[in-house]
Order: structure tokens, then sequence, then C-alpha cells
């Protein structure tokens, strides 16, 4: 009887562990530890992005085609000290709690060798799973350019009024 319920609590502690739990905006978390991508320690980054700021996508061009696409959604970055990079998909101004992390895909970077690497967990009706980006990294003024082999995402620098600043990631 107490190898029975050994067993089942070794089974239930191994599924809990694993599986991760949701945010109460239903975002899934889990440690980053599950990332194949390490948190950033490269501080030359912090040249190119600006933590204290968001970024807004303002157009993704797809380089095959030579055509901008899904410029009609919102999408935004916001990226944290020690690697932590959130993608939110609405953000208004005069919502703080909009960029609550919680609310964020959550996701980790790392900069190392001049390339950007972005690494998020998605969540889509054909399966879940960690999806890895390598970027090279432009900054022209206040636009962030990120690009791969088949996209370019160009990103406008946002700034945040100082209570926007309060949060920390939850991962």
């Amino acid at each position: 009887m107490v190898k029975k319920i050994s067993f089942l609590l070794i089974i239930v502690t191994l599924f809990v562990g694993c599986s991760g739990h949701r945010t109460e905006y239903g975002r899934k978390r889990f440690d980053y530890n599950r990332f194949s991508t390490k948190p950033n320690i490269n501080n030359t980054i912090y040249k190119i992005i600006d933590t204290t700021k968001l970024y807004r996508l303002i157009s993704k061009d797809y380089d095959a085609l030579n055509k901008q696409l899904d410029k009609a959604y919102s999408l935004h970055l916001k990226f944290y000290n020690n690697g932590r990079v959130g993608q939110f998909f609405s953000y208004n101004e005069n919502d703080l709690t909009s960029l609550d992390p919680k609310r964020a895909r959550m996701g980790i970077y790392n900069y190392s060798n001049n390339i950007l690497h972005i690494e998020y967990y998605l969540e889509t009706p054909q399966g879940n799973g960690l999806v890895d980006y390598e970027f090279i990294i432009e900054k022209n003024k206040d636009t962030l350019k990120l690009v791969d082999k088949e996209y370019h995402f160009n990103y406008k620098e946002v700034a945040l009024k100082k209570e926007f600043l309060i949060y920390k990631p939850d991962w």
C-alpha cells in the first residue's frame, strides 16, 4: 500500500513539474530551464535595446516575396534584464495592467556573436512548443530591425511612463 501511494505521489509530482502552470490571464508558464536558449549575460545588447522601452511591430516583410505582411495586428516586445522578453498582443498607454508580464507570451533572449537568439513558448491549434529564432539585429535611431533568413521585423521604440516600469517577469 505504501509503495502504491509513493508511486502515485511521484507520478503526480513529475506531471505537475513538467506541465507548468497558467497565469490568471491564461498564459503558459514553466521554468526557464526548459528553454534551449540560455538567458542573456552579454551586456553589449543593452547598447542596442533599451529595457525601459517597448518595441511596437510596425512591419513584417517577407524577403522572398519582397512584400509587407501582417501590418494590421498589434504586437509589442518588452525586453527585461536577465535575458527575458515578453510578447504583448495588446498595449494601452492608459492601462497600467496592459504591460503586466503575466499577460505576455514568455520568452528568453541571448546575444552572442552579433546574433540575437529569441525563444518563445507558442500555443497554436496545431500544437504547442518552443520556437527559436536567430536574428541579425540592426538599430537606426528609434527603429529596431530583426532580420532572419526569411523575415524582416521592424519595431518602433515606444517610450513608457515610469509607472509601467514596475513590472518584473514572472518566468
